[in-house]
């Protein structure tokens, strides 16, 4: 599914005006510990994982001292400095960089025309896929994140974090009913919400095993799970995420 930048960034505000009670960065935690290792039942070869937190945060007046922030949060961050860049109706700040083990850490923050801010962290396994195992790379990933965790705080801020996994799904499960089967068996997901436009079928779920939860027309949904078909190779891609996907899937 193409999207431009502009409209997954549009589309993360819109997730974080309707977001729930998220879980603390330890039961986001707990969700990375069950999901990874649990999708390589259903995905083959590399798997690519994000984990990403989404608040509000303190309202700036000016480019200058929204820039200044940014790069002291940069600092914060480890990350190198970065400049502002134009997004029609806001402003942002991007600087990413990867850390010791590899995994990309990434800060986002926005500014809309009435001061206010939206500030993104997150960190992603390497574009190589080199995740190691299930193990391994949960392990890599939940220490990026108890560290991004540790900067937040420090910051006044509480980590709210989302987490997604994705790769090639296996040919065993390309049919809706069996990965719906599996997510069942495996999450004891009850499906709430479905989405299908002929290229990609998303569907979301309420499940008592995941802990992060988004609230959604009076139902609690914490897992989402999309398949798309790529109209070049015939594949399909798996995205799955807690409690919702605010990626390209």
């Amino acid at each position: 599914m193409k999207r431009t930048a502009s409209f997954f960034l549009l589309l993360t505000v819109t997730v974080l005006c309707v977001w729930g009670a998220l879980a603390s960065g330890a039961g986001a935690n707990r969700d990375l510990e069950r999901l990874l290792p649990l999708s390589l039942d259903v995905i083959d070869g590399p798997v690519r994982v994000v984990v990403k937190h989404i608040s509000p945060y303190k309202p700036h007046a000016g480019e200058a001292a929204f820039l200044e922030t940014g790069r002291r949060l940069s600092e914060r961050l480890g990350l190198p400095p970065a400049e502002l860049r134009s997004g029609g109706d806001h402003i942002l700040y991007k600087a990413s960089g990867p850390d010791s083990g590899g995994i990309r850490r990434t800060l986002l923050w926005v500014m809309f025309p009435d001061g206010s801010t939206e500030l993104i962290v997150s960190a992603e396994t390497p574009e190589s896929g080199d995740t190691g195992t299930g193990g391994e790379a949960a392990s890599r990933m939940e220490e990026a994140q108890t560290k991004l965790s540790r900067v937040l705080e420090g910051m006044g801020v509480t980590p709210n974090w989302n987490v997604i996994v994705q790769g090639k799904l296996k040919a065993d499960y390309a049919s809706p009913d069996k990965l719906n089967g599996w997510l069942q068996a495996e999450l004891r997901a009850e499906a709430v919400e479905s989405y299908d436009d002929g290229r990609s079928v998303s569907v979301s779920y309420a499940s008592p095993l995941l802990e992060a939860s988004v609230q959604s027309g009076g139902r609690m949904l914490n897992l989402q799970a999309a398949v798309h078909r790529s109209s070049e190779t015939g594949e399909s891609r798996l995205t799955l995420g807690t409690p919702v996907i605010t990626t390209e899937y």
